[in-house]
């Protein structure tokens, strides 16, 4: 009867220090997202880096599109951006397929920005071949594609 008392009480706690530190990660990403919709990108990788760094995926996509765009006083940083994107690999409608760089389909969607003004930069179609450059590289097939197309 002890042993299963202190099992459940074991059990318990262990639960309670999940529940905490699911309720933290989540204060420490919203906290992150809300400073980088205020154009704080400085305080948005202060809060999303350790999350990043535990392998939380949507805080390393984030905090490469802010390496990526560099706003918002953030120096843009392509190698880190890559870092980032590396670590995070097939998240939401970003799949990486079989053979392809991990970072290779949000090099591209960083490419499309740029070609269409998305994601609020402005059309720059230096920065936008780049990054399809990129992508092409590390195995984008819709990358090969439309570097293939611009060719003339």
């Amino acid at each position: 009867m002890k042993k299963l008392l202190t099992l459940a009480l074991f059990v318990a706690v262990l639960a309670a220090i999940g529940a905490g530190l699911y309720v933290l990660r989540n204060y420490q990403m919203e906290a992150g997202v809300q400073a980088y919709k205020a154009g704080q990108s400085a305080t948005a990788l202060e809060k999303l880096k350790p999350l990043a760094y535990l392998g939380d995926k949507t805080a390393q996509m984030i905090v490469g599109s802010i390496y990526a765009y560099g706003v918002n006083g953030v120096a843009k940083n392509d190698a880190d951006a890559i870092y980032w994107f590396r670590r995070c690999g097939s998240i939401g409608p970003l799949l990486v397929e079989p053979g392809e760089d991990p970072a290779a389909p949000h090099e591209l969607s960083i490419a499309k920005s740029y070609a269409y003004g998305e994601e609020g930069v402005k059309v720059d179609p230096v920065e936008s071949k780049k990054w399809l450059q990129l992508a092409a590289k590390g195995g984008s097939k819709e990358a090969i594609a439309m570097l293939a197309k611009s060719q003339p």
